[in-house]
């Protein structure tokens, strides 16, 4: 694997929803200076013991002015460890943000990982 598919081979491009602050379940509004927002992700139906833990990563919000509240968007995420994570987080599936509880969902629209995978002949 080449070194561009390999930074590539993290990452994939989720549908994102934030519940509203109302919940309180959230310290506070996503400061888009930061670029990135970091939190742990659960997936809603894990399918073994390696995928019931949380997996940290980080939403890029570069090509967006905010991560707004019950609205959905698209968001290039990566796995700061990606052992395990780019194996479950596959098309389709559907994940949990975690902060002090749950704070919003996604589902996986694309994973890049696979996409490179299947461009090498892997």
């Amino acid at each position: 694997m080449n070194k561009m598919n390999h930074e590539n081979s993290n990452k994939f491009i989720a549908a994102i929803r934030l519940y509203p602050l109302s919940d309180k379940t959230r310290s506070g509004v996503i400061d888009v200076e930061d670029r990135h927002y970091g939190c742990p992700l659960f997936l809603k139906k894990p399918s073994s013991k390696t995928e019931e833990h949380g997996f940290d990563c980080r939403i890029s919000m570069l090509n967006t002015a905010i991560i707004s509240d019950d609205l959905w968007g698209l968001y290039e995420v990566r796995f700061l460890d990606p052992v395990g994570a780019t194996k479950a987080f596959i098309a389709g599936r559907e994940f949990y943000l975690w902060e002090s509880g749950k704070i919003g969902e996604g589902i996986i629209v694309s994973n890049e990982n696979v996409a490179h995978e299947e461009e090498s002949g892997s």
